[in-house]
């Protein structure tokens, strides 16, 4: 059985891009590289799909609830906490807004994008 990322992924690729740059400033041994690398699912993920209450957070070196782990990851990088931000009132707006309230919800949330300190390509 084939794996699919979690839809976040496709909807907010630019959270995995912004995931990478700050993976790639840590050496790959270190725990920051680690919790990054090995939970790129969580964080792309919208938080109210996300299971898990035995994760290993390399930063702490204890089993720790998903929660814990997203917390941890972007206390790494302020760019990474927009990111996740953006990304996540976005997958709540596609699952919750109504069709009439879109299209002020999308011109505010470009805006937000266009004035955060993302450097997105």
């Amino acid at each position: 059985m084939v794996s699919l990322p979690p839809p976040g992924f496709f909807i907010c690729p630019n959270i995995n891009v912004v995931r990478i740059k700050v993976q790639s400033s840590f050496k790959k041994d270190t725990p920051e590289y680690k919790i990054l690398k090995n939970n790129w699912r969580i964080l792309s993920a919208y938080i109210t799909d996300i299971e898990g209450d035995n994760l290993y957070n390399p930063l702490t070196k204890k089993r720790c609830t998903a929660n814990e782990i997203i917390t941890s990851s972007l206390e790494l990088s302020g760019e990474l906490t927009e990111a996740y931000i953006l990304c996540q009132d976005f997958l709540k707006a596609i699952r919750n807004l109504k069709y009439e309230d879109a299209d002020a919800f999308m011109n505010d949330w470009i805006h937000r994008l266009k004035e955060s300190a993302l450097k997105i390509q």
